[in-house]
């Protein structure tokens, strides 16, 4: 939280894109006048101090897809453009303390049933705050990580990161 304090921080690197979750909405979200202006700014959230931010910055632009789930709390399909190639932005942060027994990685679950259609698509990235972890399959919940990575991977959809570590 409080992303308007840590924002320099990130922005100095120049990032293309950037998904920041609890993030306060862009209305609270004073940032430095010598930081660079995102092109393109998208935040969903109930609460206005701690929802999902996206910014892209450069010739990047970013629009909210009309088959966003709004029940699926905080996961934005996002088409971006401007770019070298457009592609499909699933932006994630894997949380709802409201849907019981699909809070956190269960979110993740019913995102890619929802987004099936958009996730045979090329150019799709599912980036963004899964709040998950292998460890927490342990937990009697009705969707584990490993279900989730498994489903993923089912649809040719594999992770750069576990992939990277080796841990796949």
């Amino acid at each position: 939280m409080a992303f308007r304090k840590k924002a320099g921080l990130i922005f100095d690197e120049a990032p293309d894109i950037l998904i920041v979750p609890e993030c306060e909405c862009p209305e609270k979200l004073k940032l430095r006048p010598d930081l660079p202006f995102p092109t393109s700014v998208l935040w969903y959230g109930v609460n206005p101090h701690k929802g999902l931010a996206v910014f892209s910055f450069g010739p990047y632009k970013l629009k909210l897809l009309k088959t966003h789930n709004e029940s699926i709390s905080i996961i934005l399909p996002i088409e971006v453009t401007g770019g070298a190639f457009n592609f499909t932005l699933i932006a994630t942060w894997a949380y709802n303390n409201h849907d019981k027994g699909y809070n956190y990685i269960g979110q993740v679950w019913k995102a890619i049933e929802h987004y099936a259609k958009i996730l045979k698509r090329k150019n799709v990235i599912i980036a963004g705050d899964f709040n998950s972890n292998v460890f927490w399959d342990k937990l009697k919940r009705k969707v584990s990580h490993t279900m989730v990575v498994k489903k993923l991977s089912e649809m040719g959809i594999h992770s750069t990161y576990h992939g990277f570590l080796n841990l796949e």
